[in-house]
């Protein structure tokens, strides 16, 4: 408990959370908006870990649920989804990249990819669709794992 005491967290959301995500294109995801939640916990071997929760809306046919995703998807777990389209794209950061910045002491701060970490262990839902506006909005969760002997780390 006293690391994360210690642990200054700053979560920074870029083009509204989605860093790698090109915005309003034909062939691309066309992200339009999103949040994020978090809470920081030890595991049981004194690790530091990030639970985040991230709201995530899409063109509807556009995002994480696929070209398919209509009112009926509501509610469905498209983590396979998902991960299919990252296959049939060919691209692990197809809907956005995961990175952290971490401060250690007495060094610059240092970016760090975990794409591979959080797109392993991501859960996603769809929570709503409007057919007439053609949106959809779904919720990921994801933990990582933070260095310890970081002043701090920003999710970017």
């Amino acid at each position: 408990m006293r690391l994360l005491r210690e642990l200054r967290l700053f979560l920074l959301l870029i083009l509204g959370l989605v860093p790698g995500t090109v915005v309003g294109t034909l062939t691309g995801p066309e992200f339009l908006g999103g949040s994020m939640s978090f809470e920081a916990f030890d595991d049981q071997s004194h690790n530091i870990l990030v639970n985040a929760k991230i709201l995530t809306g899409w063109r509807l046919g556009k995002g994480q649920c696929g070209s398919t995703c209509d009112h009926t998807s509501i509610g469905t777990d498209i983590t396979g989804k998902h991960h299919n389209i990252l296959t049939a794209k060919g691209s692990p950061t197809y809907f956005g990249n995961w990175q952290v910045e971490e401060k250690i002491p007495g060094h610059l701060p240092v970016p760090r990819d975990v794409t591979p970490e959080a797109n392993s262990n991501v859960t996603i839902q769809v929570v709503a669709v409007n057919d007439i506006l053609l949106w959809e909005l779904d919720k990921a969760e994801v933990t990582i794992k933070i260095n310890e002997a970081a002043e701090y780390t920003d999710f970017i």
